[in-house]
Parts: structure tokens; C-alpha cells; sequence
């Protein structure tokens, strides 16, 4: 529960510190830290040739999960054991490929006024995965949203399975 609810405020605090970065510049004790690794990378950086730099840079971003996988990962840490863990993340996984492979085969279809509803849409997708974390968290006894559990010694209950 708690691992849900933190979930879900972080998902938020993610999101805020996308969309009003100056604040979080203002607040945040992270960013004097990047600033700092920043100015000791970025030297050594400009005097490579553009081609070695650009291809190193897309290198390592292609090893950066996306917001969504973070998303996932946030859920998949909710579950009630290891085992369940995996299997959300390798359902995920899967689950991914064909919106993947259309999103890679059908992406020139797409045009720029829709490519901009999409991305004006996404911050309300993320609140609201991250208020059902929450909200899930919190276990309002609300079936398969919030459901109420309880630990009986070694058994966890919850309202969504039948007895």
C-alpha cells in the first residue's frame, strides 16, 4: 500500500518537475548536484567530433526506460511477491510490442496537429495513473479500484477475491 501510494505522489512530483521546471530549479536540492556533474562531463564532451558525440549521446539514451516503463516498474513493485513483479513487467513488455511495432510502421501517418493533441493529452493520462495509485493505495474498500486489504498473521485478504 505504502509502495503505491509513494508511487503515485512521485509520478506526480515527476510530472510537476517536467511541466514547471523553473520552480523545481528554485526548490530542488538535486539540481545544484547536476549542475555540478554537468560542468565536469560537458568540457571533456564539446571536444569530441559532432558524428562520435551524437552517436554515443543516442547510445546511452537508448538504454533510458521511458515514463511509461517507470510507470510500470512503480506498479509492478506493488505486487504481493517477487514472482508477481515479473510477470507484470514481462506482460508489460509484451504487451508493448504490437503498439510498438504499429506506433513504428504507421508513425509517418500521423500528423502534426495530432502528434500535438497527443502530447497535450499525456500530462492528464499520468495524473491520472498516478491518482489510481494512490487511491489504491489508500484501500477505500472500493472493488478492484481501492479494494480493502487486511493481514491475518502470514494470510494478506482482500475484497476482490471470493471466499
Amino acid at each position: 500500500q505504502y509502495i503505491s501510494i509513494i508511487s503515485g505522489v512521485l509520478i506526480l512530483l515527476m510530472l510537476s518537475a517536467r511541466l514547471y521546471p523553473s520552480a523545481f530549479k528554485k526548490i530542488s536540492i538535486i539540481y545544484p548536484l547536476w549542475q555540478k556533474i554537468r560542468n565536469f562531463i560537458l568540457p571533456g564532451l564539446k571536444s569530441k567530433p559532432a558524428s562520435v558525440l551524437t552517436l554515443g549521446l543516442g547510445m546511452l539514451n537508448g538504454l533510458l526506460p521511458c515514463g511509461l516503463v517507470y510507470i510500470a516498474a512503480s506498479a509492478s513493485m506493488s505486487m504481493n511477491s517477487v514472482g508477481s513483479s515479473l510477470l507484470y513487467m514481462m506482460l508489460f513488455g509484451l504487451g508493448t510490442v504490437p503498439m510498438l511495432v504499429g506506433i513504428g510502421l504507421s508513425g509517418k501517418l500521423i500528423t502534426l496537429k495530432h502528434r500535438v493533441v497527443l502530447n497535450k493529452m499525456m500530462p492528464a493520462m499520468i495524473i491520472t495513473l498516478s491518482l489510481l495509485f494512490v487511491v489504491r493505495g489508500l484501500a477505500l474498500n472500493i472493488p478492484y479500484l481501492s479494494p480493502k486489504i487486511s493481514n491475518n498473521g502470514n494470510k494478506i485478504e482482500s475484497c476482490c477475491h471470493r471466499k
